[in-house]
């Protein structure tokens, strides 16, 4: 991946480098693996459906997630989803 940065249209001026891994707490297994699933199928539904749940118990890492998904920063998302992040 490359250090782009995330810039979206709707938001101009407001642009940010991607968050670093650091930035990201733990996410628990069972969800970990079901945000990777989402998406390496590409289903941004479900994806979004995880993201929302992993907001309950975890907001910061949740707000992480979903600027990185809807910027489709997907392998940034897998990147910071790995096992051992």
């Amino acid at each position: 991946m490359t250090g782009r940065t995330v810039c979206p249209a709707q938001t101009p001026g407001r642009c940010a480098a991607p968050p670093a891994a650091a930035s990201v707490a733990p996410v628990p297994e069972p969800l970990r693996e079901a945000l990777i699933r989402a998406v390496l199928d590409a289903d941004s539904e479900r994806l979004g459906q995880l993201v929302d749940e992993l907001a309950r118990v975890d907001e910061a890492t949740a707000s992480v997630l979903r600027e990185l998904a809807s910027g489709f920063e997907y392998e940034r998302l897998l990147a910071l989803l790995a096992p051992g992040k």
